[in-house]
C-alpha cells in the first residue's frame, strides 16, 4: 500500500523520488535508505580506540579535578561502552587491536545532555519573537495561545520532520541526549498526540530522547478548576504511559503553586516523577512545591533567594538553569555560582522552543552560563554534560570513565576552553553515540 510520507524524516511523496513500503504503516524515502546505508557502514560501530587526544575530559570522580582531565590521552570503547580511559602511553595491550581514530591533539568531551527543551512545536515564531523584543515589554512574553493553535494546525508528518531537523542540528553540535517536553497540546488528545510523535522520534533518531509531559498553561477562557480537574482525572491517565516525567509551569502566567501541587501529586500516582518550572519572573512558592514532591529537577530559578538555594542544596533536586532563555528576553540570570556554592547539583540546558530564542547549541549555553551566570568554565562544562545526565537520572551518561555510555564529542580545538571563547563557532568535529559515528 503506498505511503504518503517517510516515517523517518517526514518528507512527502512529492518531495522525494520514492517511498519504500515497510511493515505496518512504516515508509522510508530513498534519501533515508541512503542514510541508513551510511550508518551501517560506520567503521567503528561501537568499537573504537581514540588516540592522540590532547585533553580528555572524563568527569570521572576517580580522576583529580572537577572535569577529571587526562592530558595526552586515549579512550577505548567496546560495544558502545567505555572500556578504558587513560594516558596514551599506557594503553592496555588488549585494546590496541580496536579500530583507531587519531584526533591529532584535539580535545574530547562527553556528549552534551540537554535536560530542558520545548523542541516539539509547529509554526514559525521568528517574527513574533522580533515583535516581542521591539515593544520593550518587561519581560517580553510570547503569545502561547497562538503557538498552541499553530502546533495544532501542523500535521503529524510536518511536526515529525521539523522536530527531526532540530534534533539533527543539535546532534551536529554535540548533543547526544535531549529531553523534549510537550505542552502545546493542552487537551488530552493533543498531549497524547505529541507524546506519540516523540515516541516515534525516539525510535528513529540517533539522539536519545527523554519525553516529558508538560502542563504549560491554562487556555484562555477556560475555568481554572475545571482544567486542573481534567488534567488530574483524565489527561494523566491517558498520557502517563508515554512519558518519563511530568512537568508543570508554576508562575504568574500559568499554574499556581497550589494547582501545581495537585497536578504533581496526581502525576506521582500514575508513576511519573516530577519536574517544575518556577521562579522565572519572581520569587514564589514553586520551589517549596518541588521539594515537597521530591522533584527530580527544578528549572529556571532566575529569582531564587539565598535561603531557597540552601534548601535546594540539601534536597538532592537538580537545578536546571537556562541562560539562553534569560538572555533572549533581556531578563536577569539565575545565580549559578550561588547555587553551586550552596551544594546544589547544577545542570544547564538550551530551553529550545518557540517562545523565545530557539537556541539549539549547548556550546553556546555553556559559554553563556560562564559569562552571565557566574559559573567557572569547568563548572559550566560539567553542568552541560554530567549535570544534564543527573537531571535526567541517567548516571551512565555525561562522563567517560570505565562503564560509561560512549557518547562523546571530538572538538576541533586543543582544549574545551575554546567553547567559552568561541561561542559562535560549532566546534564539534566528530560526534559519537554509543561508540559509533553519529556525525
Amino acid at each position: 500500500m503506498p505511503r504518503s510520507s517517510c516515517s523517518f524524516c517526514g518528507k512527502s511523496e512529492s518531495e522525494v523520488s520514492q517511498i519504500v513500503a515497510g511493515p505496518g504503516r512504516v515508509g522510508v524515502c530513498n534519501e533515508c535508505v541512503v542514510l541508513f546505508g551510511d550508518i551501517t557502514k560506520d567503521e567503528f560501530a561501537g568499537n573504537v580506540l581514540v588516540t592522540g587526544i590532547g585533553e580528555l575530559i572524563t568527569n570521572d570522580p576517580l580522576v583529580p579535578g572537577l572535569l577529571g582531565i587526562i592530558d595526552h590521552a586515549a579512550l577505548a570503547v567496546t560495544n558502545g561502552i567505555v572500556a578504558w580511559a587513560g594516558p596514551e602511553d599506557s594503553i592496555p595491550e588488549r585494546w590496541r587491536e580496536l579500530p583507531v581514530l587519531p584526533v591529532g591533539g584535539r580535545s574530547v568531551i562527553p556528549g552534551f545532555v540537554d535536560a530542558h527543551t520545548h523542541a516539539l512545536f509547529g509554526g514559525d515564531t521568528a517574527d513574533d519573537y522580533a515583535d516581542q523584543l521591539s515593544v520593550f515589554a518587561d519581560p517580553p512574553l510570547a503569545d502561547v495561545d497562538k503557538i498552541i493553535q499553530s502546533t495544532a494546525a501542523t500535521s503529524d508528518a510536518h511536526l515529525l520532520r521539523e522536530t527531526t531537523e532540530r534534533l539533527n542540528r543539535m546532534l551536529r553540535m554535540g548533543t547526544t541526549t535531549v529531553e523534549v517536553k510537550t505542552g502545546y497540546g493542552v487537551t488530552t488528545v493533543g498531549e497524547r498526540r505529541h507524546l506519540e510523535i516523540l515516541r516515534l522520534l525516539s525510535d528513529q533518531h540517533p539522539i536519545d530522547l527523554v519525553p516529558t509531559l508538560f502542563l504549560r498553561t491554562i487556555p484562555t477562557g477556560a475555568d481554572r478548576s475545571d482544567h486542573v480537574r481534567m488534567i488530574t482525572e483524565e489527561l494523566l491517565a491517558v498520557c502517563a504511559p508515554l512519558a518519563t516525567y511530568c512537568d508543570v509551569d508554576c508562575d504568574e502566567t500559568a499554574f499556581s503553586p497550589e494547582e501545581a501541587q495537585v497536578i504533581l501529586d496526581a502525576a506521582a500516582a500514575h508513576g511519573l516523577p516530577a519536574r517544575l518550572h518556577t521562579q522565572r519572573f519572581g520569587p514564589d512558592a514553586g520551589l517549596l512545591v518541588a521539594l515537597s514532591v521530591r522533584a527530580v529537577s527544578v528549572d529556571h530559578l532566575d529569582h531564587i533567594t539565598r535561603s531557597d538555594a540552601a534548601r535546594l542544596g540539601e534536597s538532592g533536586t537538580v537545578a536546571v538553569l537556562l541562560p539562553a532563555a534569560s538572555f533572549g528576553v533581556r531578563a536577569g540570570h539565575a545565580p549559578g555560582r550561588m547555587l553551586w556554592e550552596s551544594g546544589t547539583t547544577v545542570a544547564v540546558a538550551t530551553d529550545c522552543g518557540p517562545e523565545g530564542p530557539s537556541v539549539e547549541s549547548m556550546q553556546l549555553v555553556v559559554a553563556l552560563a560562564t559569562v552571565e551566570m557566574g559559573l567557572t568554565p569547568s563548572q559550566a562544562i560539567w553542568s552541560g554534560t554530567r549535570g544534564g545526565a543527573l537531571a535526567l537520572e541517567e548516571p551512565e551518561k555525561g562522563w567517560l570513565g570505565r562503564g560509561a555510555v560512549a557518547d562523546f564529542v571530538v572538538l576541533d580545538a586543543p582544549s574545551a576552553s575554546h567553547l567559552i571563547q568561541r561561542p559562535g563557532t560549532n566546534l564539534a568535529m566528530h560526534v559519537f553515540k554509543d561508540g559509533s559515528t553519529a556525525f
